[in-house]
């Protein structure tokens, strides 16, 4: 489809300027993503780690199930969450301690899911508590990973290549413009 009318020709400064935020903007992208990925592997490694944590004997202190909403956005229908929250305690060497955390698995839970978490662990239940060794405040009701675990991951460096990709074809297409553009420019008087 031909555009009517005569197109105006990029100028040095608006490629200029159009090369910039072509930059800037998949590197803040690529800065992201690549926090995306070291904090996936982290969360992934503790998963794996924690099938290895000592346990200590605990005490469920509330167990409910909390309903929210997604944020709609324009034109966007909002969904129904349900994200089970467990509160317990327990003891080490002497020291009480307090945690919330049920798994170190990435993913929302529908009712029945939420339902069944609440359920495994009723108010007032002795339960057994994984905590890593040298902070015990870290700590879950069960350990080890599932593949939800590799999600942040796989999204940090999808975001990367993609930009990588990106990137590599601006710097083809303004190095081919700022070469017609110099082949355009009319020929300057001594």
């Amino acid at each position: 489809m031909r555009l009517r009318g005569k197109r105006r020709p990029l100028s040095m400064r608006t490629l200029r300027f159009l090369r910039i935020w072509f930059t800037v903007i998949p590197l803040v992208i690529m800065v992201v993503g690549g926090f995306f990925v070291v904090m996936g592997i982290n969360e992934l490694q503790r998963a794996i780690d924690s099938q290895f944590w000592p346990t200590a004997p605990g005490k469920v202190v509330s167990s409910v199930v909390h309903e929210g909403w997604t944020s709609g956005g324009k034109g966007r229908s909002r969904h129904r969450t349900y994200t089970p929250e467990v509160k317990y305690e327990f003891t080490v060497d002497g020291r009480a301690f307090s945690g919330q955390r049920i798994n170190f698995r990435v993913r929302s839970e529908g009712q029945s899911d939420a339902l069944s978490t609440v359920a495994r662990y009723p108010e007032g239940a002795t339960v057994e508590v994984r905590f890593h060794p040298d902070d015990p405040e870290l700590c879950a009701l069960e350990c080890g990973a599932d593949w939800f675990n590799a999600v942040p991951i796989g999204v940090g460096f999808f975001a990367i290549g993609f930009c990588v990709v990106f990137l590599w074809f601006c710097n083809r297409w303004f190095r081919r413009a700022a070469a017609t553009i110099s082949l355009e420019a009319p020929p300057t008087c001594p």
